[in-house]
């Protein structure tokens, strides 16, 4: 008969079994394990709801004998399971395996399996063990391991860099195969000494070194001379970081030999200095050489004046005293000789005035080129009152530039326009600019006069280069070269289109100016 004390006994040993079996149950949940067991006799396989869940099914859907196992099993790791357990039937009755198996919904994980083998005291003998998930533990390895012969590579694939791992005492730890073609030590003669006992810097830079690592936890760009192990003395960089690695302390550092590129930057130097020393030296030369030519063009348009003066002078003197004797045909001689004069006179006015633009001196500002035009274009109108011309000016182009050049250039340009233009009962001129193309934008002067050959537009801008005869429009064939020159100077250029009879356009570049850019 069972007593009330037993019962309660018996009662709260029942409750403290389950409370045992759910904190064991949480206990393996948590760790993703599962237990198993297996009767030898009849074959047949038990699994606790917890390996159930890693196999991804419910406990009654459980694979209950060795080849449905099996069948779970991916195919590369079954015989590695069975040698296990051939091996501990055949030894400790013990064993461990970690391989692949199928879930219900076809995807695969790692899991860790161990059994023992035992027998009840009535000799029954059968199989018992745990099974553990394990996928997450082999992805963590494996992105361990990779990352470790990431590491490896890089540690090793920058041939012109000495990597260097060094403790907190200054022992190094591991170096890179580089290093030895940097210092000349290999591996095995660095390894566990400092860089002071092996002579490669001095011991004042290595505490320099050290107090800059500990105050900032890196040095970068750090210059110092390298010795190596035969003596040589090198140009090296280094770049220093502190890292604690598994609770280690280290200082990793790159050590990079710049000797050859300390000598080409040398070199370039003194080529530089070199090549300053002759620009200076042209410079005076072109100075001296340019001064000399100018004395001697003022020289040669003074001497040349004197006798055109002469030429003009006495032909002039001579049409007017012997008009009754010459005849017509000696007038127009006569005539033609004091042209000629007056041509050359103003074709040496245009050649100095030529050369006086190349050397004089820039003054950029703000440059209105549209009030410019507006200016030039009512001089022209002043200059011919009975001509009709229509005159199109764009409003608010502004340029940076010399606000004297360049209204020689407009001056040479819409003087042409206008020149060219001059047989049209009515004429068009146009002044304009393009859409800006980066730092410099386009210009363009149109009319509709006479144009010129597109075959022969490479001759417009030389000095003395007219493509209509004096005795269709007058010129000296300077102006359009005093327009490139003006341009250029600048930074610019120019250029020309036209179709014969039906007009030109002529382009030039300038500045943007810097708030517009």
């Amino acid at each position: 008969m069972t007593t009330p004390g037993k019962q309660r006994t018996e009662r709260r040993a029942e409750r403290a079994l389950r409370e045992s079996d759910t904190l064991l149950r949480l206990s393996l949940s948590a760790a993703h394990m599962g237990t198993w067991s297996r009767d030898l006799e009849s074959g047949e396989y038990t699994w606790s709801p917890e390996a159930a869940a890693i196999f991804g099914r419910r406990i009654e859907a459980m694979p209950r004998s060795a080849n449905e196992v099996l069948e779970l099993v991916h195919s590369e790791d079954r015989g590695r399971l069975t040698e296990a357990v051939a091996r501990a039937d055949a030894e400790s009755g013990r064993y461990a395996a970690t391989i692949r198996i199928r879930r219900h919904d076809q995807s695969q994980v790692w899991i860790e399996v161990r059994g023992q083998t035992v027998a009840d005291p009535q000799g029954r003998r059968g199989r018992f063990g745990v099974i553990t998930d394990v996928s997450e533990r082999r992805a963590a390895d494996l992105a361990q391991r990779i990352s470790r012969e990431k590491f490896a590579r890089l540690f090793e694939a920058l041939p012109l860099c000495a990597i260097i791992a060094r403790l907190s005492d200054g022992r190094i730890a591991e170096v890179n195969s580089a290093f030895e073609q940097v210092t000349g030590w290999t591996r095995g003669e660095a390894t566990g000494r400092t860089s002071v006992e092996l002579g490669l810097i001095e011991p004042e830079v290595r505490s320099t070194l050290r107090v800059e690592v500990e105050r900032h936890g890196a040095v970068q760009g750090f210059e110092l001379r390298l010795r190596r192990k035969e003596g040589e003395l090198r140009e090296a960089i280094l770049d220093s970081a502190r890292l604690d690695v598994a609770g280690e302390a280290f200082v990793a550092s790159i050590l990079r030999d710049v000797t050859e590129r300390k000598q080409a930057e040398l070199e370039v130097r003194r080529l530089n200095a070199q090549l300053e020393q002759r620009v200076a030296e042209r410079t005076r030369e072109l100075e001296v050489a340019n001064r000399e030519l100018e004395a001697f063009s003022y020289s040669v348009a003074h001497d040349l004046r004197a006798p055109l003066r002469a030429i003009r002078g006495f032909s002039t003197l001579l049409a007017d005293e012997n008009d009754s004797t010459l005849g017509a045909a000696g007038q127009q001689h006569l005539t033609r000789i004091i042209d000629g004069a007056e041509r050359m006179s103003g074709m040496i006015d245009a050649l100095l005035a030529l050369a006086r633009l190349v050397r004089v001196e820039l003054h950029r500002s703000r440059v209105s080129l549209s009030e410019l035009a507006r200016t030039i274009g009512a001089e022209l109108v002043a200059s011919a009152p009975q001509r009709r011309v229509v005159l199109s000016i764009e409003d608010g182009i502004e340029v940076d530039g010399d606000a004297r050049l360049l209204r020689v250039l407009l001056e040479n340009l819409l003087g042409n326009a206008w020149k060219y233009t001059s047989r049209n009962a009515a004429a068009r001129i146009e002044f304009g600019a393009l859409p800006p193309a980066g730092s410099l934008r386009s210009f363009y002067v149109r009319d509709d006069g006479a144009g010129f050959d597109p075959a022969y537009a490479g001759r417009l801008f030389g000095v003395f280069q007219r493509l209509h005869g004096a005795g269709e429009f007058s010129g000296h064939g300077v102006g359009l070269s005093t327009v490139k020159r003006v341009a250029e100077r600048h930074g610019g250029r120019v250029w020309a289109e036209s179709t014969p009879g039906c007009g030109a356009t002529f382009y030039f570049e300038l500045p943007v100016p810097a708030s517009a850019a």
